[in-house]
């Protein structure tokens, strides 16, 4: 995780799926074992994901409009690079529409950004 650095990852702990060859194998590993190193492997992705975040800070992104956010002035879309900004704007309606974003920052899972009048 560390060499690649994944966008995110989906990951679950171990379980038999029927009709596999380890259906029928017994289960070497404890429970407890499986919840800690899935954890642990969260935790890992959570730090990427919020440095990979963080450094798009100040850049710049084309992003397609997708919908209105409850909060006055803001939206939310994707970038060309497919990550999901939110953004403020005083513009009245940006909904399906190209804007140029400057990110100004992020949350766990997307992006902040401004619209760039």
């Amino acid at each position: 995780m560390d060499e690649v650095k994944y966008d995110g990852v989906f990951s679950f702990k171990y379980s038999p799926r029927p009709n596999t060859a380890a259906s029928s194998m017994p289960d070497a590993i404890r429970e407890e074992d499986k919840s800690r190193r899935l954890a642990l492997l969260q935790e890992k992705q959570r730090l990427i994901q919020a440095e990979t975040l963080q450094s798009f800070a100040g850049e710049i992104f084309e992003v397609h409009v997708d919908g209105k956010s409850k909060k006055e002035n803001s939206w939310y879309g994707h970038s060309s690079c497919n990550r999901v900004i939110s953004l403020n704007s005083i513009k009245a309606d940006l909904l399906g529409q190209y804007v140029q974003a400057r990110v100004t920052g992020c949350t766990p899972n997307s992006l902040l950004g401004e619209d760039i009048l």
